[in-house]
């Protein structure tokens, strides 16, 4: 054998986890599936900082076999600092649930006083499943046509 202390590292580490407590193997377990998080509407949008309007997104939720998953719980966080925006409570973090067809409205906020490009983490829970995205939207100043423009996908 060429590397005699390779395999001798090697048989030592999978004896180790031979130790770990059954606690512990949750760690390393798959959660037996997984949520996939779509944009409906949102995506690339412009809050008019001038009228303090934000455009809160819409996003779908779909378990691994594409089935909408209602009752999720659906968390979206803007940024705390640079652009972005509050809630009506003054926080970055607005929770909701989703309805019958996996859908998510993401809570009114209101954009910051920071204009420019900013991205909104989305995340849904259900049963134990979860999944992410992010959603990128812009505050601006100009107003206009431009501001309410964004992606819409179908619901």
């Amino acid at each position: 054998m060429l590397f005699p202390s390779v395999s001798f590292r090697f048989k030592q580490s999978l004896a180790a986890l031979a130790f770990i407590p059954c606690g512990w193997m949750g760690l390393f377990a798959q959660t037996g599936g997984f949520l996939k998080i779509s944009a409906v509407d949102g995506e690339g949008s412009f809050n008019d900082m001038q009228h303090k309007m934000g455009h809160p997104p819409v996003v779908r939720v779909v378990d691994e076999s594409n089935n909408f998953v209602q009752g999720a719980e659906v968390s979206f966080v803007l940024p705390v600092v640079g652009p972005s925006g509050v809630f009506g409570d003054g926080g970055n973090k607005g929770t909701t649930i989703t309805d019958d067809k996996g859908i998510a409205r993401c809570p009114t906020y209101k954009p910051n006083s920071e204009e420019g490009r900013f991205n909104i983490k989305v995340t849904a829970e259900s049963q134990g499943k979860m999944g992410t995205m992010v959603l990128s939207q812009s505050n601006t100043l100009a107003g206009g046509a431009a501001v309410g423009a964004g992606k819409k996908n179908k619901p």
